[in-house]
């Protein structure tokens, strides 16, 4: 009896961070369901995308304080994600503040914010959006831009695409649909095409 030679397959580890205020705690989970779904396309291929999300830290005392756990955790990621809607609270800028100066240090820490464009009522708007716009205003002055989205389902797509130019191959999505074609597969081209449209009538 001949058994294949199994071929062992050395697998990196990608870390990123994700940081965001408990208003996007919807789009936090959405965010982590997407990095399991797209590790069982990725392992395979070598890559794991280890999450480390700022609720997913043992809520204990720390001697030096529990953000400063937070800031070591960032300063070990290569990716460090930022989602912001109404406001930015005071810690989610000094996590930020940690994977800038990160970045400055030696430019090993990719750092990626989202903004969630959507509808609010006045009736909720307080003097925490102030945080909302002095932040716009530090992104505009770092000459940092940050990505709009309006649902989960477009961040989910803006975002495993910038994992594809980072690790994935160069040829980039076909988007040509035949009968071989995996339904997970045929999913992301329908969600390409659907933001390809509607970038398109932003522009108009």
């Amino acid at each position: 009896m001949v058994f294949a030679e199994r071929k062992e397959i050395a697998i990196q580890t990608r870390k990123i961070f994700l940081a965001s205020s408990e208003e996007l705690r919807a789009d936090r989970t959405a965010f982590e369901l997407m990095l399991g779904q797209l590790n069982q396309e990725w392992v395979p291929r070598g890559t794991f995308f280890h999450l480390v999300p700022w609720d997913n830290f043992i809520d204990a005392m720390s001697k030096q304080g529990l953000q400063q756990e937070y800031n070591k955790a960032i300063l070990a990621c290569d990716i460090f994600v930022l989602l912001f809607f109404t406001k930015v609270g005071r810690y989610t800028a000094e996590e930020f503040e940690t994977a800038f100066g990160a970045f400055n240090a030696d430019r090993k820490l990719l750092i990626y914010t989202y903004f969630k464009d959507d509808l609010i009522l006045t009736g909720d708007i307080d003097e925490s959006i102030i945080s909302l716009l002095q932040f716009k205003e530090k992104l505009k002055s770092l000459k940092h831009y940050y990505t709009r989205y309006r649902s989960s389902e477009e961040l989910k797509w803006l975002f495993s695409r910038q994992l594809d130019k980072l690790y994935g191959d160069t040829q980039g999505l076909s988007l040509e649909i035949t009968d071989n074609t995996p339904q997970s597969q045929i999913d992301t081209i329908a969600l390409t095409l659907v933001n390809r449209f509607l970038s398109d009538v932003d522009a108009r």
